[in-house]
């Protein structure tokens, strides 16, 4: 199996560790993680809505 042919050796490879040294720019980065920022123009919030259903069925 070519997934077990360095199994062997796999041991000796250390996992890397990181450290944190700068804790207030690691936090700030974690809220910006997350942070979404859209510019939307009047032309497409005008065109956001879709036009309304003439079928039965489906969402309106």
């Amino acid at each position: 199996m070519p997934f077990k042919h360095n199994a062997a050796r796999c041991h000796r490879i250390p996992k890397a560790r990181y450290r944190v040294r700068n804790w207030p720019a690691y936090e700030a980065g974690l809220r910006r993680r997350g942070d979404l920022t859209l510019w939307l123009d009047e032309a497409a919030v005008a065109g956001w809505q879709a036009p309304r259903r003439t079928t039965p069925g489906g969402q309106a």
